[in-house]
């Protein structure tokens, strides 16, 4: 079962189960631009925790990149964000991996041209 809700950015914390270990803040800082500049695209993930709380249990770097933007002062920490609930037990991770496992890079191809429809609509505003 799955609902969409916002909830306060200091109310969300990384759930100990998450499959992805290495390399977590990899690129954090570019995300958290990112993130600034265009929101926040994609909602996260989440659960009820025991605490209160919600646990995220997909989007931790997108968790991350929001924490780094409250650090610097560019959000607030009660912020509403964007959250899909989901029900699921704390030892059942294969949903969380097949998010990430089923994850297809864009081709450089593609993100290249979309670049360049970017840079273009810039350029005639």
């Amino acid at each position: 079962m799955t609902d969409m809700i916002n909830i306060p950015l200091n109310k969300l914390l990384a759930w100990e189960g998450n499959v992805r270990k290495t390399h977590l803040d990899k690129n954090i800082g570019e995300l958290a631009a990112s993130i600034y500049a265009h929101s926040l695209l994609q909602s996260l993930v989440v659960r009820k925790d025991k605490r209160g709380k919600y646990a995220v249990i997909a989007g931790r770097r997108r968790l991350l990149a929001l924490e780094s933007l409250v650090d610097s002062g560019n959000l607030k920490a009660q912020t509403p964000i964007p959250c899909t609930s989901f029900t699921m037990k704390p030892t059942e991770p294969r949903s969380v991996l097949a998010e990430n496992v089923q994850r297809e890079p864009m081709h450089p191809a593609d993100e290249f041209d979309t670049q360049q429809r970017r840079l273009g609509a810039v350029h005639r505003q």
